[in-house]
């Protein structure tokens, strides 16, 4: 007896998916790049992000396998951007990066956008996914935690690893 899920098992990620609050999730285009290149970030952020070490991610990308930009759109413009990485194969699922525009925070776009790539990857099959967060980042780490990531003990450059199981996530039940 299979105690799986029966899952609806996706080849690829769609090219759009909707997100609560009228949020849109959309794969990344040439068609949008001048607003992607202009999302704007606080200081704090920029220190943040400057510590993950982006050359080592471009290095690994054979080995995480199918790897999605996507936009977060809010009222047909970009408000950020969230990366998800697949490789059913060897069971790696992962979020890498989550970028909020520093004028759109706090309106729920980083909650909504993690959620609808939680399913994502939960609908092609992933059990647990990790991600990554700087340890001085509270309000990520919040969010995630909210969302069931638990630290691992792990660190990716400057970063601390975090990953979550798959239960009976809310978030899931779109």
């Amino acid at each position: 007896m299979n105690d799986k899920p029966n899952r609806n098992k996706r080849k690829t990620f769609p090219k759009t998916l909707p997100l609560h609050g009228g949020a849109v999730l959309s794969r990344f285009n040439f068609k949008k790049l001048n607003e992607y290149l202009h999302i704007e970030i606080t200081n704090e952020q920029s220190k943040m992000i400057e510590s993950q070490p982006i050359r080592t991610l471009f290095r690994k990308l054979p080995s995480l396998g199918c790897g999605k930009l996507y936009l977060i759109e809010l009222g047909g413009k970009v408000r950020g951007y969230i990366g998800l990485w697949a490789n059913p194969r060897i069971g790696k699922f992962n979020i890498a990066p989550l970028i909020i525009d520093k004028n759109a925070q706090g309106r729920g776009l980083g909650r909504a956008a993690l959620e609808g790539a939680l399913k994502m990857l939960f609908d092609s099959g992933a059990s647990r996914v990790a991600l990554a967060v700087h340890p001085e980042n509270a309000n990520a780490i919040r969010l995630y935690e909210s969302l069931g990531f638990k630290f691992t003990g792990g660190k990716w450059g400057n970063d601390r690893v975090m990953r979550m199981e798959f239960g009976n996530e809310t978030c899931l039940r779109q």
